[in-house]
């Protein structure tokens, strides 16, 4: 069930299909109070040692809290997807009363407007203004994965290069395979595919059945476009929402996710600092973050070679070439700066994947 320019009738037919038997899931936290507004719908305005860098190292420091099977538990899954202005993050709309393609969003606590188009729902904080000067600056990994043409050659080739198993990737088979065994606590939830791409992996965790729904979100309109065509065939009963968003200002209320899976994405982000917070802020105590990403040349060598000549080399090697390569430590502090405990990942070569889990904390 698909997003397209019917979503709101789609997915409105969707509330009474029962999701795929799960585990319980988090209590859905209750919507806004009085004093805050609901969105309300408009009509549109017009040379490494090889074997031993294949090795894939597991690196946990600790266990995740994901092991426990009720990390994540909710007593009734939401048969719809909760979005919120990317404004004030208070005013939320339910996917299921989406108006049909081409009417807008209201948020009329922030007097803003939210274009909802014929292939995704635009809740970046351009969408609905006419910009007479403003352009975003944007990076090259960034600006390259919003073009048309990467957008059009991504599954056509481009995630098909050597370079990706070159760097350790071992192919989104095995990425799937390997997130849902994070991810396994969430089942029976929404779970938001950030920085989605051509949904390479949206599409999986749709096709899987595991998941109340899914959110598929992108920054690139041209990578939403092309998610939309890739998921038209053959359908699917799992609902997917499409959604025009920035990571580092992610349009759902606080404590309205059980999952985010960010997949081969986190060297693409501007502001990683406010990417990983806002991600701590969309989910509920107990969610998982499962993410994948690029690694600096030196960080494949561990193990090779001591940790004092390692740290030489990194001067040789940027770790800023137009994306973001990391270092496992960098990640780890970026997980926990942001609340975000229980790191643990798999490696290979430049390729890695963690995940981490929202704390239960202190309420009240």
């Amino acid at each position: 069930m698909l997003r397209g320019g019917h979503l709101g009738r789609a997915l409105g037919a969707a509330r009474g299909a029962s999701p795929a038997a799960a585990p319980a899931s988090p209590s859905r936290p209750p919507g806004p109070s009085a004093g805050q507004h609901r969105i309300q719908s408009q009509p549109a305005a017009t040379s490494p040692r090889p074997q031993a860098l294949a090795q894939l190292r597991t690196c946990a420091a600790s266990p995740l809290a994901t092991d426990r099977p009720d990390a994540v538990s909710e007593a009734r899954p939401a048969a719809s997807a909760r979005l919120a202005c990317p404004i004030c993050k208070e005013t939320e709309f339910d996917s299921a009363d989406l108006p049909s393609a081409g009417g807008s969003l209201a948020c009329t606590r922030c007097a803003r407007t939210f274009d909802t188009g014929d292939d995704y729902i635009d809740l970046t904080l351009t969408s609905g203004v006419e910009q007479a000067a403003y352009r975003p600056r944007r990076r090259l990994g960034v600006w390259l994965f919003s073009t048309r043409l990467v957008g059009y050659l991504y599954e056509r080739g481009w995630r098909q290069s050597p370079a990706w198993p070159a760097m350790g990737f071992p192919g989104p088979a095995k990425e799937f395979e390997m997130a849902m065994e994070h991810l396994e606590p969430c089942v029976g939830n929404w779970i938001l595919d950030v920085s989605c791409g051509s949904g390479v992996f949206s599409r999986r965790f749709a096709a899987c059945g595991r998941f109340a729904g899914v959110i598929a979100s992108d920054i690139s309109g041209p990578m939403l476009k092309e998610a939309k065509q890739s998921m038209k065939e053959p359908g699917y009963s799992t609902p997917v929402v499409l959604v025009r968003a920035d990571v580092g200002r992610l349009p759902f209320p606080t404590a309205s996710l059980a999952a985010v899976h960010a997949g081969a994405s986190v060297h693409c982000w501007p502001d990683p600092p406010m990417a990983f917070a806002e991600i701590s802020r969309v989910l509920r105590p107990g969610g998982v973050l499962v993410a994948s990403t690029v690694m600096t040349v030196p960080s494949a060598m561990s193990g090779l070679a001591r940790d004092d000549a390692l740290r030489a080399l990194d001067s040789l090697f940027p770790s800023d070439v137009g994306v973001q390569l990391w270092r496992e430590g960098e990640l780890r502090d970026l997980c926990a700066m942001s609340g975000l405990q229980g790191f643990t990942c798999h490696r290979n070569r430049m390729f890695i994947m963690f995940a981490v889990t929202k704390p239960a904390g202190n309420e009240g």
